[in-house]
């Protein structure tokens, strides 16, 4: 799969959990950034056994904290699954988890029902077996993330916007796709003027 605009920060995540120790990554970009299509390439890259020796064919899983929260009546509870998972994700050691909305489940936000995962995670992050790769924008990354001690024990990916050129080249990549549906010929100037009618 090809990755447009984010190649340096893929690289940078792929370095950071492939060490033997300080491998968990923060990744902070605003929405609509990339994020989500940035780490699905990463998923496919390591799937495929085309990432780093350290990474290949782990199985990347996303732990939804919110489901997790929801489904359980009190913070004891959802503690205590939450430490099986975890537990469990530790035995498989071929797991690396992705958290996303991390600012949710870190302490200063808690909602009645909300849960603050700091205290549980604090212990994994620190073994080497453990990868999480944790998600959060930068307003909340300042506000909720950047004061928590949790924080050592991650290393900030940030994601910028895709400039205007990446983004006329990745939309380049669905025009086929396009013309086909539609069946109407896209022409480049057509593409250029939309992405920068688009970003004014």
């Amino acid at each position: 799969e090809e990755i447009v605009g984010h190649e340096k920060e893929v690289g940078q995540i792929e370095r950071i959990l492939a060490r033997q120790e300080a491998n968990n990554v923060l990744v902070v970009g605003e929405a609509g950034s990339g994020r989500g299509a940035m780490l699905q390439a990463l998923t496919q890259k390591i799937l495929f056994g085309e990432s780093l020796p350290e990474l290949n064919y782990k199985r990347v899983v996303e732990l939804d904290l919110s489901l997790l929260v929801n489904r359980h009546q009190s913070p004891e509870e959802t503690g205590a699954v939450l430490e099986q998972i975890l537990q469990e994700v530790l035995k498989a050691t071929n797991i690396i988890l992705i958290i996303q909305d991390f600012h949710n489940f870190i302490g200063g936000r808690l909602r009645p029902g909300a849960f603050d995962v700091s205290g549980t995670l604090a212990a994994y992050l620190r073994m080497p077996q453990f990868r999480l790769i944790a998600v959060s924008d930068f307003a909340s990354f300042h506000r909720f993330i950047e004061s928590n001690l949790i924080v050592s024990s991650f290393e900030k990916v940030e994601v910028a916007e895709v400039s205007l050129d990446e983004t006329i080249k990745l939309l380049e990549l669905f025009v086929p796709g396009w013309e086909a549906k539609y069946k109407k010929f896209i022409s480049y100037p057509a593409l250029k003027e939309l992405v920068i009618d688009a970003d004014r």
